[in-house]
This record gives structure tokens, sequence and C-alpha cells, in this order.
């Protein structure tokens, strides 16, 4: 009795105006994803899941790229558009440490340090110490820094767990440098609110276990 009316119901929708559909892909989230697969295709060996991440990884290396070879945030009607943030690099960063942390391909590994350089070249206040969230080539009146945890993880948390990785994984010391002058900005907000600081915090168990 249902199906007649269900299919007259939908007759008539069709005939309005559709709502907007928000078909972008976005940088970091889809870096949050990658990384994700990465770590379920380890711990449930799952090549299939290992065969999307490094498909998705290629193509946002490749394909999310604009003024030249800065990374974009988003890629909308076939093209990149807009300079990513901090939190793009972050997490796509992470997520090539973790790729090869699962293939143990060293390409992934000079992937992430390519967009650490980069990371340090746009983002990093020389004066204070610490990332930018955001690079200055966009309309922003202000830049801002910011270590605490929010609906994502910290973008300069993981920015500091990304060099105490890298270090780990390449055993360069500049990272570890790097690292401790992040630590140095954020240690006294660490200590009076560790719950905002998770992320960062968790950064410190990569120094324990050298």
């Amino acid at each position: 009795q249902l199906k007649p009316i269900y299919a007259k119901l939908r007759e008539i929708r069709q005939t309005r105006q559709q709502p907007d559909l928000d078909n972008k892909i976005i940088t970091g989230w889809n870096g949050l994803m990658i990384e994700t697969l990465a770590l379920a295709a380890i711990a449930f060996d799952r090549k299939d899941y290992l065969e999307r991440a490094i498909d998705a990884a290629e193509f946002l290396l490749k394909k999310l790229r604009i003024d030249g070879d800065y990374l974009a945030r988003i890629w909308i009607d076939g093209k990149a558009d807009t300079h990513a943030y901090l939190e793009d690099y972050a997490f796509l960063e992470s997520a090539c440490i973790t790729l090869f942390e699962a293939t143990h391909n060293r390409q992934w590994l000079m992937e992430a340090e390519r967009l650490q350089l980069q990371v340090d070249s746009l983002f990093w206040d020389a004066d204070q110490g610490g990332y930018y969230f955001n690079d200055g080539k966009d309309t922003t009146v202000t830049r801002i820094r910011k270590g605490y945890d929010g609906s994502l993880p910290s973008c300069s948390g993981v920015m500091l767990q990304n060099l105490l990785r890298l270090y780990e994984d390449g055993g360069n010391d500049k990272w570890l440098a790097r690292a401790r002058l992040i630590m140095a900005v954020y240690k006294n907000a660490m200590r009076s609110m560790p719950a905002d600081y998770s992320t960062m915090i968790q950064a410190m168990l990569y120094l324990y276990r050298r």
C-alpha cells in the first residue's frame, strides 16, 4: 500500500530544486582517513585498506597543488583551490609517516620530510617559536598560534608528533631540535591544562620509547 504513495512522493520531490551538494575534497580530513586506513591495514592485515590509503595519498600529493608546489586545502570541480592550512600539512604528513611504517617504502618518509620542510618554511614563528595556523597568503587579518585540542587533534600537537616520529624513523637530529623548541613554547600550558593538550603530551611518548 505504501509503495505507490512513496513513488508519487518521489515523483513530486524530483520537481523541486535540489539542495546544494558539498562535494569538495579536504586535504587535512583525507589525511586523517588515510592514516586510519593504514593503521587498520596493519592491525587487521588488510591489503585492500592499504591500497586505498596509498591511492588517496598519491592523489593528494599529486593533484592538491596550487601556485607552483604549495599544498592546496581543497579539490573541487576538478581543480585544487585555496592554500592549505597547518592542519592539512600536519595530517597529511602524519599519514605519510604511517604509510612508511606500514610499507617500509622510504618514498613515504621522503614525502613526509618534504612536507615538513614546507611547514617550517611557511608556518614557523621565528620570533616566539611554534607554528602559525595559516601561511599568511590568504586574506585573514592576523595569524594565530594554538596548541590545544578541539574537535580535531591540535595541528601543532600533530606537528610535534610528526617531528618526533621523523626523528625516530630517520634519525635526523634536526627534527628533534625543532620538536624541543615546540615543547618549550607550550610546556607551561601543558602543565597547567594537560587535558587540553593531550595530543602534545602524547607526543612525549615518542621520546620515552627511545
